[in-house]
């Protein structure tokens, strides 16, 4: 059963926007089908569901299709960041640094191979908005620099972190100056 929007404080009117949104999407083949659920105080205050959820047998997506989901970490870690945020906790232009100190004094890739990295100082520190909209450059897998990258050097390199704790990966490229 579907709670009016009104009735916990949203606006019908703006959820609708949701849909238009998602059937622009089906329709301009940028997703085969989708489906939209808006829940507040435990109640279910909107549902949409577009596309297919099978194209070649032409099967129609329903509210109770069963998707397969890969790296999920992005989407539960940057629901966990916005609930602090909408706590008060930091602001999404603070420093990640505030709470990460081994982030400080991050170097940029500017060329070079292998064990002869060219690198500068970063011009500031990430921020948590970088990490929400995946532009602070951290990234995903190990890298490293191959010829083929000389003409696109806008990486970074970051220095190994102050503590063994930390994963090899952490030594990687940032793709902000």
């Amino acid at each position: 059963m579907v709670t009016k929007p009104e009735d916990v404080g949203l606006s019908s009117e703006r959820l609708a926007r949701v849909n238009a949104w998602a059937q622009r999407g089906v329709d301009e083949r940028k997703l085969p089908g989708l489906i939209t659920m808006v829940a507040r105080h435990g109640k279910l205050v909107h549902c949409n569901v577009c596309g297919m959820a099978d194209i070649k047998r032409e099967v129609r997506l329903a509210p109770d299709t069963i998707f397969r989901f890969y790296s999920m970490t992005k989407p539960l870690t940057s629901t966990a960041i916005m609930m602090l945020y909408e706590e008060g906790r930091f602001q999404l232009d603070d420093p990640i640094t505030r709470f990460l100190p081994c982030f400080k004094d991050m170097r940029v890739y500017v060329g070079g191979m292998r064990g002869k990295l060219e690198t500068v100082p970063a011009e500031r520190d990430i921020t948590f908005r970088d990490l929400l909209t995946h532009t602070s450059g951290l990234p995903m897998g190990s890298w490293r620099p191959r010829r083929s990258m000389r003409s696109t050097a806008n990486g970074a390199w970051i220095s190994r972190p102050r503590t063994r704790a930390w994963p090899r990966w952490w030594r990687s490229r940032l793709t902000f100056h």
